[in-house]
């Protein structure tokens, strides 16, 4: 391992003010624990000769994914990506900036999308400390990445979670746990066996509901002062995951190396410009035709999932209501993730159960089931009604093939 200088910065909000900044120099074959300083950017910047600057930004401002794409050109990358994510996105690709990963063997690339002004900030940041980074990218992606398993870093302000070498993404503390296991669920097959949880809160006597999953093997450890800190005491070794630092944003001298050799023959090079943009060009109206097709089918998901939503202005936005309603609930009653979760045990209990379709309004949850018989079908009722102090219906119970088909009406208590 080389000489590193590992700069985290904090949320800006407003993107003003000079806050402060907690930085890691690591030497090579170094003995000791590195120490961990807190300071002012430019107190970091002096100590950066001879060293690979890497500034972590937060996770919670940088989307990471992974889309599959049919050519491994970089260029036609970046310029096929925006328009397919567009849809994805709640802003104008214009004011986006997208950067690319490796690719993997299944032919995915990783993208991270993050706002062109926060982008400019962090540059204009650092050069008024007179620092240029070699690499800028998401706190998240630092964690430690092993196979089949995923790291979860717990902080007082956010929670640090990477699910894979090319994925990760920070949430805030108090819905860190509820968004773990929202993606656990959501995860089928590559579902993690080990899960690294270190917590730096300084409060372990609490540990979230999740770690309690009979299937996932949980190792916890604690650490004091944040990421940096756990890093510099632990002594990982990582590897420098997405670099944010490409096209606009890429080092101006790199791109100056690479056009001066052009100079002599720039006719020439104009000449295969004119034939390479022709060629961009029926390539991105292909690429918008497959947007087109892709639109279609998510707002034809959308339908099938929420068919209570008669009229589609933006897909993005509604399904985010829709999801932050699942989620949290309100006034008129529990969330549906609160109301399942709730009479998840009750329907293992009772066995043999089969679910054929689920609709949820707040407070309510209409099941429509596969029962053993009607005496199981009664006992689960009385379950919910005595055990949970829920209001349960049976509108329908239907004897067929051996088998009663019903429809419940659960409502909270």
């Amino acid at each position: 391992m080389h000489r590193q200088l590992i700069i985290r910065l904090k949320t800006t909000p407003n993107l003003q003010g000079e806050p402060q900044v907690r930085w890691l120099r690591l030497e090579e074959a170094q003995a000791e624990p590195s120490i961990v300083n807190l300071g002012t950017l430019r107190e970091a910047a002096a100590q950066a000769m001879g060293c690979q600057v890497v500034v972590l930004v937060p996770a919670t401002e940088v989307w990471v994914t992974r889309t599959k794409l049919p050519t491994q050109s970089r260029q036609k990358m970046l310029k096929a990506i925006p328009y397919m994510l567009e849809e994805q996105l709640a802003k104008d690709i214009e004011d986006l900036h997208f950067a690319v990963g490796e690719r993997a063997a299944d032919g995915t690339v990783t993208v991270a999308v993050v706002d062109r002004a926060r982008m400019r900030y962090w540059q204009q940041y650092l050069a008024d400390a007179g620092l240029q980074a070699d690499v800028i990218m998401p706190d998240a992606m630092i964690l430690p990445c092993k196979e089949h398993e995923w790291a979860w870093l717990r902080e007082a302000d956010q929670s640090l979670i990477r699910t894979d070498k090319n994925v990760g993404f920070g949430v805030d503390a108090a819905n860190d746990a509820a968004v773990l296991e929202l993606v656990l669920r959501e995860t089928k097959e590559d579902k993690p066996a080990h899960m690294r949880v270190v917590d730096c809160r300084g409060d372990t006597a609490t540990p979230p509901p999740i770690l309690s999953m009979p299937d996932i093997d949980i190792k916890q450890e604690s650490c004091h002062g944040g990421l940096l800190n756990w890093l510099a005491t632990a002594g990982h070794e990582f590897k420098l995951a997405i670099n944010l630092l490409q096209g606009d944003f890429s080092k101006r001298e790199q791109w100056q190396r690479i056009l001066r050799p052009w100079r002599m023959p720039a006719a020439f090079f104009g000449i295969w410009m004119a034939f390479y943009l022709v060629g961009a060009l029926i390539e991105a109206w292909r690429y918008g035709k497959q947007v087109d097709v892709v639109a279609a089918q998510v707002e034809t998901v959308f339908k099938e999932t929420f068919p209570d939503v008669k009229k589609i202005v933006s897909v993005r936005t509604q399904m985010e209501r829709k999801l932050l309603e699942m989620r949290g609930g309100g006034a008129q009653g529990p969330g549906f993730l609160s109301m399942l979760t709730d009479i998840t045990p009750d329907f293992q209990q009772a066995g043999g159960i089969n679910f054929r379709a689920l609709r949820f309004r707040p407070g309510v949850l209409e099941v429509e089931l596969d029962a053993p018989s009607l005496q199981v079908l009664d006992q689960l009722k009385k379950r919910l009604s005595e055990g949970k102090g829920m209001n349960v219906e049976i509108q329908a119970a239907t004897n067929k093939d051996n088998k009663v088909e019903s429809r419940l009406v659960i409502k909270s208590k």
